[in-house]
């Protein structure tokens, strides 16, 4: 008798008190059953867990201050006959389980799933709850959760709000929208868009065919996608690694460094405080207000660059380049290096830059492909023109290169 009580003791730790079902028929052919559970015992001061495992449909999760866990199952039957529903869902049950022991709240959906059986989980739950879900198929909305979470949805979007601490966010085949977090991410679509506003820490955010938007962000972040475009908007960090297989990127109002590539689009960078490695094999780069060093190329396209105030490295192979520097004595590094194998070089200079001027031209016509505001010493080698001068001081390098043809116009501003 003693070992009967044991047994039943341990029953009712692992499984949860069902505060609640119902069920009940939403019309022809169409049933519904409801379970409600509650863990009171579950205290909000980041202790436990919430596992969940083969779940098939949508799933909502909130956040709250204080103790108290709760878990709201709707399931939906579509059958023809009451009997049959009630078969259905003893067939395909979701199974919950609480160990106070190890601190852990599971729900775990059926093993064989049906087309005429869908689910919806509704969660309430601490808000240091830590979170481990993997849902097979279904939406996914977070809103005011703390901790260490890992969310993975087989085919649904993700819509994620007020989330610090740890988190990996994945979908097989939906978007994913993050707005207002703090801590460390890694956010993975292999279908969808990613959107992403008001964090601060560190993450990283890849998409396999879909576009990814940055805007108010605060820390370092490394952003992919192999078919879409890269958007950011106020960026404050030390660091941005954007990339993209097919599309345009974009960034605008900028405090760090980065380094932004494309295989397909062009590239656009505006009001940057900071370094900036840029490169894409088929399009324009298009540079406005820059504080800081610049290394781009391109291989098919323009290389405009306006307000450059610190030191510019542009290599084009087939395509004109066009800057306009400024001078900040502030900034320590200040050196021109432009080359074209094909196409034209324009550049202006503050009046009486201190520049140590060479320009090599190698293609047809060179002589005549030469003018600047300032007086160069050209020389003449078996048709490559070397031109060279000192303005003021001749502190920064100043060099231009065309290897087959274009010209070249140099004015003081």
């Amino acid at each position: 008798m003693k070992y009967l009580i044991h047994i039943f003791i341990l029953s009712s730790l692992l499984y949860s008190q069902k505060i609640f079902d119902s069920f009940e028929q939403e019309r022809i052919s169409r049933y519904r059953y409801m379970e409600q559970y509650t863990f009171e015992q579950v205290l909000d001061d980041g202790s436990y867990t919430l596992i969940v495992n083969n779940f098939n449909g949508d799933m909502v999760i909130r956040g709250h201050l204080g103790s108290s866990l709760s878990a709201n199952i709707k399931t939906t039957i579509k059958v023809l006959t009451e009997q049959g529903a009630k078969e259905m869902i003893n067939l395909h049950q979701v199974i919950v389980r609480h160990d106070n022991d190890k601190k852990v709240v599971q729900i775990d959906g059926p093993e064989d799933l049906s087309g005429r059986i869908s689910y919806n989980l509704d969660l309430q739950i601490p808000i240091m709850t830590n979170l481990t879900m993997h849902s097979l198929g279904g939406d996914v909305a977070i809103e005011h959760a703390q901790g260490e979470i890992e969310i993975k949805t087989g085919g649904g979007d993700m819509d994620l709000n007020h989330i610090n601490g740890k988190g990996f966010f994945e979908t097989a085949g939906g978007d994913i929208e993050f707005e207002n977090g703090k801590g460390r991410f890694s956010i993975i679509s292999k279908g969808g868009d990613i959107s992403i506003e008001n964090i601060e820490g560190k993450f990283s955010a890849e998409t396999a065919g879909g576009d990814v938007e940055l805007s108010s962000i605060i820390g370092n972040a490394v952003v992919s996608t192999r078919g879409g475009s890269i958007g950011v908007i106020s960026f404050d960090g030390q660091y941005l690694l954007a990339s993209t297989s097919g599309g345009d990127i974009h960034i605008r109002d900028i405090n760090g460094n980065v380094d932004i590539s494309t295989s397909g689009g062009d590239i656009e960078i505006q009001n940057l405080t900071g370094n900036a490695i840029a490169s894409t094999l088929g399009g324009d780069v298009g540079l406005d207000e820059i504080h800081g060093n610049v290394d781009c190329s391109t291989k098919g396209g323009a290389i405009h660059g306006k307000d450059i105030f610190g030191a510019i490295k542009a290599v084009n192979q087939a395509g004109n380049i066009s800057i306009e520097k400024k001078y900040d004595t502030q900034l320590k590094d200040h050196s021109l290096d432009l080359t074209t194998y094909v196409g034209d070089i324009y550049t202006s200079i503050p009046e009486h830059f201190p520049a140590n001027v060479t320009i090599i031209h190698n293609g047809e016509n060179a002589t005549s492909s030469i003018n600047a505001d300032f007086y160069l010493n050209e020389k003449n080698k078996q048709g490559k023109i070397i031109a060279t001068t000192k303005i003021r001081e001749g502190i920064y390098p100043f060099k231009i290169t065309i290897y087959h043809s274009g010209d070249i116009k140099i004015r003081e501003d």
